[in-house]
């Protein structure tokens, strides 16, 4: 082995043990959705899909979305779509292509406003999400009370972290915020 081999093979990190493995993939376990408890004592089937990007992510969403929500009796579908077009933003076709494949409500990042459209269609499309912590003034809604699909009332908030990006507000301030006026109690 070169030098340069060796001090690479002494830096890698110890294998995971079996068990560790085993734990990891119990707690990343992709087959089941998410279950809570709801205030009524009914558990409540809660599915978010992470940073849709480009044709491929939209065309995975819509076509396998119909299928899970029936598989796994979701109740409510949070879909991450900022990057949705081609890695820039989201534009109203494909916004309302997601929520007719059964998203319930599409959250954006800091690509939010790439597609210049979505200035103006998201004052008009209540389950569509920009971060709760852009500054007061800025289109849309960070958060939104929306029906499940028997009937409960769900709280989305959508902070958006500060660490390598432009200056926000204070996500935790933020959500605090919409906590404190929410209607659920």
């Amino acid at each position: 082995l070169t030098t340069k081999a060796l001090a690479c093979e002494r830096s890698r990190p110890p294998a995971p043990r079996r068990a560790e493995i085993r734990s990891a993939r119990a707690l990343l376990d992709l087959r089941r959705p998410m279950s809570s408890t709801t205030a009524s004592g009914r558990n409540l089937r809660l599915l978010f899909i992470g940073d849709v990007v480009g044709r491929a992510g939209r065309a995975a969403v819509v076509r396998r979305l119909p299928a899970l929500r029936e598989r796994w009796a979701l109740d409510f579908v949070v879909v991450n779509g900022e990057n949705a077009a081609g890695g820039f933003g989201i534009t109203e076709a494909i916004c309302e292509e997601m929520l007719a494949a059964g998203a319930d409500c599409i959250t954006l990042g800091n690509h939010a406003f790439d597609q210049r459209e979505t200035l103006v269609f998201i004052e008009r499309q209540p389950r569509l999400l920009r971060p709760v912590n852009y500054p007061p003034g800025t289109p849309g809604r960070g958060a939104n009370v929306f029906e499940a699909a028997r009937g409960q009332q769900v709280l989305v908030v959508n902070p958006m972290g500060r660490v390598f990006m432009d200056a926000l507000d204070d996500p935790f301030a933020a959500i605090e915020r919409e906590l404190g006026a929410c209607p659920l109690g």
